[in-house]
């Protein structure tokens, strides 16, 4: 077989969507199907956004008033970070009550992905991200009692962690399921 018809070969055996990899395993083509449960995530998301800034009275002129009170802080010797200098409920009480929303709503993704077989990685982020939206809703409220912003801040890399870790063992079960 010359160079010419391996290639040749190649492309046919790709172009039908199995491609024998350099392991021997063979990779798939994703489909070129929409991602319906995702995009009905996006949809909840700006429904959710139109809610929060709907029943929430001066929204955008706390968010700008938020962000005009960050100055950089010193948090420990020669180390700033730019935080704001007062609580501000209202924005807190809008980001928790969002947060809360989506979380849930991540149950109900993480719920059609596991009924329609989605693929593990897609199942894994919707519990990476229910995780995610409930540990800032739990972080938010937090700050909204009174809570320093630094040890907020390590509560939310902590957050991040830990839905990574969840959506991985999540994922790996699936995966010796449906073996």
């Amino acid at each position: 077989m010359t160079i010419n018809q391996s290639i040749i070969t190649y492309n046919n055996v790709r172009a039908a969507g199995r491609v024998t990899q350099p392991s021997g395993g063979i990779s798939r083509r994703r489909s070129d199907a929409p991602d319906v449960p995702g995009l009905i995530m996006f949809g909840i998301f700006l429904i959710l956004l139109g809610w929060i800034f709907s029943i929430t009275p001066n929204l955008t002129d706390e968010v700008i008033n938020f962000f005009k009170d960050i100055r950089l802080t010193e948090v420990s010797p020669n180390i700033f970070l730019p935080l704001p200098q007062s609580n501000h409920p209202v924005l807190y009480n809008a980001v928790y009550q969002f947060s809360l929303a989506f979380a849930a709503a991540h149950v109900f993704l993480l719920i059609a992905r596991i009924v329609l077989r989605s693929p593990i990685d897609k199942i894994g982020s919707a519990v990476s991200g229910g995780v995610f939206w409930g540990g800032l809703a739990y972080i938010v409220s937090r700050i909204a009692g009174g809570l320093d912003w630094v040890p907020a801040i390590t509560l939310f890399l902590i957050v991040i962690g830990v839905g990574i870790i969840i959506g991985g063992i999540f994922s790996y079960a699936v995966k010796r399921i449906r073996r």
